[in-house]
């Protein structure tokens, strides 16, 4: 294994497009489909994907949602070999509802991929590990507040890479919650909304003038990166949706743009995003070529239904790639 994706994997229901108008008692729509979610299981899908040996430490519960889980991982070639099952929580679910424009509402039910605990990681074997990505801080509440810190402290000692996604700050901790995992962390990966609610900053207002709408992205993305450079953050990259990224750390920064594209479905884009970015930096890309294929892959991730369901094309990903 070269890749551990550590975090959670729930079952999705997928519901859309989602009626405008308000609902009603009883109305036909498009889809209503099954789908294998979660942060961890779309990072080690999309990296299993590209041809990495990628495995993922999860939690689920034993019952028919945790069945299909492990069968999705398996038969897109993930090590599921890590997974901890509980019988006493069933296998977290999230309905999805997704609109016209490919935007979504996600309503999560807290399961067992939730209860993630520094016991799932005793004698974790770290031999020829070249990455380890947390996807997501602020999703494993029981590790976060007991043995995440000594984990990547011993993950450092070892010479792996660390990467981190963020999920929205359900408890409210805002950045006391992960302050004391910055300093370890290699590369923080968090969304502009999720990284500028850490430090209380508002998310620009959108005036319609599209130039304008995009510069007050990259502005805020910039004042973000700042401030998270100064609470430890050591390399950032900061997914800014439809705009691209933004990356800074000692030595540089930019803004990665990405292809202008109609999206079906905008659930996993940001998971999709940060697999790509670790394939292409374990292969030897620089950080700007590495985060200009994930914004491609990304994109394209988002022409079709569902998180990681559909296996990505690299010639498509290539096409759309400046």
């Amino acid at each position: 294994m070269d890749v551990l994706v550590i975090g959670s994997a729930v079952a999705d229901v997928l519901a859309r497009p989602l009626p405008e108008g308000g609902w009603q008692e009883k109305q036909r729509i498009e889809t209503v489909r099954l789908y294998p979610g979660g942060d961890a299981l779309n990072q080690s899908i999309r990296l299993a994907d590209a041809g990495v040996s990628a495995g993922i430490l999860c939690v689920l519960g034993k019952d028919a949602g945790g069945d299909m889980v492990t069968a999705a991982l398996g038969r897109r070639g993930v090590d599921c070999s890590l997974i901890r099952y509980r019988e006493d929580v069933p296998t977290g679910m999230s309905l999805v509802l997704v609109k016209e424009n490919g935007e979504r509402h996600i309503f999560a039910a807290r399961g067992a991929h939730a209860t993630l605990c520094k016991e799932d990681l005793e004698g974790l074997d770290l031999t020829g590990l070249k990455a380890l990505s947390l996807a997501s801080l602020f999703s494993m509440p029981f590790l976060e507040d007991d043995g995440m810190a000594a984990f990547l402290e011993r993950v450092r000692k070892k010479g792996i890479p660390i990467f981190a996604d963020l999920a929205s700050d359900k408890r409210g901790q805002k950045i006391g919650g992960v302050r004391p995992f910055l300093p370890l962390i290699d590369f923080f990966l968090p969304s502009l909304p999720d990284a500028a609610a850490l430090l209380g900053l508002p998310m620009p207002e959108k005036t319609g003038n599209d130039k304008a709408d995009t510069e007050a992205v990259w502005a805020l993305a910039r004042e973000t990166a700042l401030r998270l450079r100064a609470e430890g953050a050591h390399t950032l990259v900061i997914k800014c949706g439809a705009a691209g990224a933004y990356y800074m750390n000692e030595e540089k920064e930019g803004r990665i743009p990405a292809p202008v594209l109609t999206p079906a479905d905008v659930t996993g884009a940001g998971d999709c995003m940060a697999a790509l970015l670790i394939h292409r930096l374990l292969a030897g890309s620089s950080l700007p070529e590495a985060i200009t294929y994930a914004c491609a892959g990304a994109s394209v991730s988002t022409l079709s239904e569902g998180a990681s369901a559909v296996p990505l094309c690299e010639e498509e990903i290539v096409r759309y790639m400046p």
